[in-house]
């Protein structure tokens, strides 16, 4: 998986190699893989200006230092006062923020987690070492809190 960053992006779907499609009319175009027009603009601006507000209190970008399963864990909570009945904040559009964070940052975890020789994929040592055949990263994207779950339920185990 690609990092999308501000020198080089990479939308899949998106180029000069897209697929085209005709509609009714015999209209030709390339085929779009999102639906954005699915997205009520109302409930796209209360998660910005969640992020806002997080801007002006955290600073620009914190959100990527902060592991990903601390933003999952931001968010359960968030989901969970909303069905509590909480009424002191949007907790659902804070709990949409709070995934996007962590897709971003479990993205970035996967980027950069060091790879090592030996991996077959899903074997017992995969997480901890994992290096494909070719000079490629291996195509299993883990995460560094995935990896020491699973290396800590390892240990509990034996």
């Amino acid at each position: 998986m690609k990092l999308i960053t501000q020198t080089t992006t990479w939308v899949p779907g998106v180029g000069p190699d897209a697929p085209t499609v005709v509609n009714g009319k015999g209209a030709k175009q390339s085929k779009c893989l999102y639906k954005f027009t699915d997205f009520d603009p109302r409930h796209v601006l209360r998660v910005a200006a969640v992020s806002a507000k997080g801007f002006t209190k955290y600073g620009p970008r914190n959100y990527l230092g902060i592991p990903t399963l601390e933003h999952i864990d931001h968010a359960l909570t968030h989901i969970n006062a909303f069905l509590a009945g909480d009424p002191q904040e949007d907790h659902l559009a804070h709990a949409i923020c709070r995934l996007y964070f962590a897709m971003a940052t479990k993205e970035l975890d996967a980027d950069q987690a060091p790879a090592a020789e030996g991996c077959a994929h899903m074997t017992e040592s995969c997480p901890a070492v994992c290096k494909s055949d070719s000079d490629d990263p291996c195509p299993v994207p883990w995460t560094r809190a995935m990896i020491e779950a699973i290396n800590t339920k390892r240990e509990f185990l034996k």
